[in-house]
């Protein structure tokens, strides 16, 4: 199912790929690399290839009620729910109720305790021991291994699109109620960081059984650092303190106000006037000002997203490796930078995203019309050849503007471009049917769940069931260093795989690779050690106002 992605660029979960993409604006998830800076020593960003941090430090102060403006609203807010439509605006609510197993922390991309205190792995890679720690559900509920039992049987049923992640699970033990023993049908190297994943959250098997699920998702119970106090349809959601959380201290804020503001002026005006905290996906034209008004500073923090020009490998020229490098070598990229991205989306290198096992070894494409003509030459169009690319016809002028350079480079090697603007049904419609040519979904609409390289490796390379994220690509060669890749258990092997991959992907590009795009919100100067994690979620348990 091609899940609804609303507008400024929220996820498009891949592994559910057939519904619709949602009405867009501007860029979102994206690229590692991006970097901010402050004003001063009172105000300090850090990034790096994880995420990054506004205000880090200090000393935090409890209470207060951090109130955040969201370009789009959450049509759910549980993580049952999250499962089945994967997109960012419920996920950051998810994000702030529950608890997985394992999960990451700023700066590093190694899994780290979470409801799990301690694990083990089998030689063999196929069983998975987790120890669970004293922890309560919100309502004051104890977590129990059944808990994680029925969570994770509950991701891994087919309707729920994650078997891509969660589908090598044969069997679940629970010798008691703090020990969870997950058996494998095959080695998963990726497997503790797809538990790592809220899509992995564990949620009170017990009351769900009670109650049903419908009844549950409108007032789920977590055992994350919130709760929910109200939750207003088309408006907004209030979450609490919750008094049940384990982690000592924690969360410092009393409250977090997540207020549904779609106008991205409106969202700068809140920020600059000091009636919210947090404006998300500022244009990225807007940050230069927001920086200088001294009100807030506009965090730039690496995501995980691939923003792409997808090709129809299917058809005719695009079937062509000769045609697709001389597009990738006609493409203006760094003008596409400075004039969409205001110079602060770095350029793709990869054909993925930019996740853990990314490489400087694989080279981007620079902008040399003499070499595409030279390309082009080699193929069954030498001469060029006409096309048509598919953009969304409503609140994206990022992705417009991108394809009218993309128009007038191409034109120089003559490739007639013809933009159709097309609903955002439609456009989902074509890609998953194939129907389409070309088409160039908004930033962030694609981004990888986790921060391995693994999941989109083979969504990319080797992916019967999308087609190759329906770009009806076919490398045989690239298919079976994939299933290498994404099934050895030696890291080192893993690393040298996986920069194959990248390598030689590039030499046979199946998309026209763009950026990486940053996520991005605008933080009030009193905001602290607000962050964001890799796939554009924000961890608001040690946030404080000060």
């Amino acid at each position: 199912m091609l899940t609804h992605v609303q507008r400024s660029g929220r996820r498009m979960h891949p592994w559910l790929l057939s519904v619709t993409v949602g009405v867009v604006s501007i860029a979102l998830l994206a690229g590692c690399g991006g970097s901010g800076s402050g004003s001063g020593s009172d105000h300090k960003i850090e990034t790096g290839r994880w995420g990054g941090v506004i205000n880090p430090g200090g000393t935090p102060v409890r209470g207060g009620t951090l109130t955040i403006d969201q370009a789009d609203i959450p049509t759910g807010i549980s993580s049952l729910y999250y499962v089945n439509s994967a997109t960012n605006q419920v996920g950051q609510v998810v994000e702030q109720l529950y608890d997985q197993l394992l999960e990451y922390s700023p700066g590093s991309f190694t899994p780290q305790p979470g409801l799990a205190k301690t694990w083990q792995v089998s030689s063999d890679d196929r069983t998975y021991t987790f120890h669970l720690r004293h922890a309560e559900f919100s309502n004051g509920m104890p977590v129990t291994a059944q808990d994680v039992k029925y969570s994770l049987d509950y991701t891994n049923n087919p309707q729920s699109g994650y078997t891509s992640l969660y589908g090598t699970i044969s069997s679940i033990d629970t010798p008691d109620a703090s020990t969870v023993i997950v058996h494998l049908s095959k080695s998963t190297p990726a497997f503790l960081y797809y538990v790592a994943y809220i899509a992995a959250s564990i949620v009170p098997a017990k009351l769900i059984q009670s109650e049903g699920v419908k009844a549950y998702n409108a007032h789920p119970i977590g055992s994350g650092p919130f709760v929910v106090q109200s939750w207003t349809r088309g408006q907004g959601v209030v979450l609490v303190r919750n008094p049940h959380y384990w982690r000592t201290g924690l969360p410092y804020l009393n409250t977090v106000k997540l207020d549904f503001t779609p106008n991205d002026n409106t969202r700068i005006l809140d920020i600059e006037g000091g009636t919210v905290n947090v404006a998300d996906y500022p244009l990225f034209s807007q940050v230069k000002t927001i920086n200088a008004g001294g009100k807030a500073k506009v965090l730039i923090a690496p995501g995980a997203d691939m923003y792409v020009v997808y090709l129809n490998n299917s058809k005719k020229p695009l079937n062509e490796t000769a045609v697709r490098q001389a597009l990738c070598y006609a493409t203006p990229v760094n003008a596409i930078i400075h004039a969409i991205f205001s110079g602060l989306a770095p350029r793709m290198n990869t054909i993925i995203p930019k996740l853990k096992y990314w490489t400087a070894a694989a080279k981007a494409y620079p902008f040399n019309i003499a070499k595409a003509k030279q390309v082009l030459a080699t193929s069954s169009v030498p001469h060029g050849f006409n096309a048509k690319i598919e953009v969304v016809s409503t609140g994206d002028q990022a992705t417009l503007l991108t394809a009218q350079i993309l128009q007038a480079a191409w034109a120089k090697i003559g490739v007639n471009l013809t933009i159709a603007p097309v609903d955002a049904a439609t456009q989902g419609t074509d890609f998953t049917s194939g129907t389409f040519e070309m088409t160039l979904f908004t930033p962030g609409a694609f981004t990888s769940d986790v921060v391995v390289d693994d999941e989109f490796a083979t969504l990319l390379f080797n992916s019967p069931p999308t087609h190759n994220l329906y770009t009806w690509y076919h490398n045989p060669a690239l298919a079976a260093l994939v299933q290498k890749a994404v099934s050895t258990t030696n890291e080192s092997q893993r690393v040298q795989l996986f920069k194959q991959m990248h390598i030689d992907s590039m030499k046979d590009p199946s998309v026209v690779p763009l950026v990486y795009t940053p996520n991005r919100a605008a933080v009030a100067n009193n905001v602290h050690n607000f962050s964001y994690m890799l796939g554009g979620l924000w961890p608001l348990d040690s946030v404080w106002i000060g």
